[in-house]
């Protein structure tokens, strides 16, 4: 493991020190658009849950999934590499009845301590892609994972403005989350494949950030382009910030 490596777990327990926990457990109401891309088909997703299920936040970060899976009435479990998250997420819950089926809990997923065949349900919003090589935490999310489970990733798309931005932001010292791909449909199939996970559904997640994350914070224009972006994302399945796949074991 290389220097930057190891300083994952500091880059993001930075970046989540942003946040005030209190203003995350309502998905509804978080002012984050990663949550608000993901929200209406992960709400979909996660209605199917069995009663009482068992369900694991693969790259917990602000643990928000794992909130909102507790107050329909299941179980829930955020792992995460950043310590600091962890421990400020677990003093947060602690004590607090509406919050006892919740645990979050410090591992690496790439080698898992968890036991095998427990979750009905997982979710991994934006993790697999930090990794060079993804295929040991997908082998491991498929350990995981229940016979006939379900598993939800998200992951940059590489037909998006994101793939030509990202490297001009690495280059002047603003790209601030260490090592990140995009993947095409066809890669990310192939590997969830060599995990054994079984293909469902995979698609463009609508992001109104087709044109770019700029372009949709200028003044008065900003609110046209995101419209048309988020429109052109919905109606096809190759251009786009996000693609995500839906799995079964």
């Amino acid at each position: 493991m290389n220097n930057a490596e190891k300083n994952i777990d500091m880059l993001w327990d930075s970046r989540w020190s942003k946040y005030e926990l209190k203003n995350v457990v309502d998905v509804d109401k978080i002012d984050d658009p990663w949550t608000a891309i993901h929200l209406d088909i992960l709400k979909k997703e996660l209605s199917a849950l069995p009663p009482n299920g068992k369900f694991l936040e693969a790259g917990c970060g602000l643990g928000q999934w794992c909130f909102y899976v507790s107050k329909i009435g299941h179980r829930a479990v955020g792992v995460d590499i950043a310590k600091d998250i962890i421990k400020n997420l677990n003093e947060f819950i602690s004590g607090k009845n509406e919050y006892q089926n919740i645990k979050f809990i410090v591992d690496d997923l790439t080698h898992s301590k968890l036991e095998s065949n427990q979750f009905d349900f997982i979710v991994s919003l934006g993790v697999i892609e930090h990794f060079p090589d993804s295929a040991p935490m997908l082998n491991e999310l498929y350990r995981l994972l229940k016979p006939n489970g379900k598993i939800f990733i998200s992951v940059p798309n590489i037909f998006a403005l994101h793939t030509i931005t990202r490297p001009l932001t690495k280059l002047f010292g603003w790209w601030k989350i260490g090592y990140e791909k995009s993947y095409t449909s066809r890669r990310l199939i192939a590997e969830i494949k060599k995990s054994n996970f079984k293909l469902e559904r995979i698609g463009i997640l609508p992001s109104g950030q087709f044109f770019g994350r700029i372009l949709t914070t200028i003044p008065l224009f900003g609110s046209i382009f995101k419209k048309i972006g988020y429109l052109v994302e919905k109606r096809q399945n190759v251009f786009g910030l996000y693609i995500y796949v839906i799995c079964k074991k």
